[in-house]
């Protein structure tokens, strides 16, 4: 009786090959476990794409602006940054250590955009990535706003909403 041995090695090949795929995706090697960037990580990479945005400020839980850097079900970074031609923040960005946390962050953002707000209203237009909102002022034109979306959109590996 003849075997034919690539025959066999044909057939153990696909198991290997996910047996591999598996381990790989078991350690952490998995597209879909892509890491969200720090804030100044993702607040620089912005910053290298657009010329516009002069400064980045990274903040720290003595120096965040709401006090709740860090605490239980707040952000875990936060980053603003300035934009040539308008006054104050261009807009900042708050990464966080799940997406339930990041959820809720941008529910209760948008609670605060509502025009019968009047002038405390926040000015600014609101992204929500997997684990991490970003904000762009309202004194920036939308095209620009729009613009610098996209490129964060590239940055964090996915469409914000």
């Amino acid at each position: 009786m003849k075997h034919n041995i690539s025959s066999k090695r044909k057939a153990f090949l696909p198991a290997v090959i996910c047996a591999l795929l598996c381990i790989t995706c078991f350690m952490g090697g998995c597209a879909s476990s892509a890491k969200t960037p720090t804030a100044e990580e993702a607040l620089n990479s912005l910053k290298a794409a657009e010329p516009k945005i002069t400064s980045v400020t990274v903040y720290t839980a003595d120096t965040d602006p709401n006090g709740i850097l860090g605490t239980k079900g707040a952000y875990t970074g936060k980053a603003a940054f300035t934009y040539e031609g308008i006054e104050g923040d261009g807009g900042n960005i708050e990464v966080f250590e799940n997406s339930d946390d990041c959820k809720a962050r941008y529910n209760y953002l948008l609670e605060f955009t509502s025009e019968d707000l009047g002038i405390f209203a926040l000015n600014q237009y609101i992204y929500m990535y997997d684990k991490a909102v970003f904000r762009v002022s309202k004194d920036i034109s939308t095209e620009e706003a729009e613009s610098l979306k996209t490129k964060m959109d590239k940055i964090m590996g996915q469409t914000g909403k």
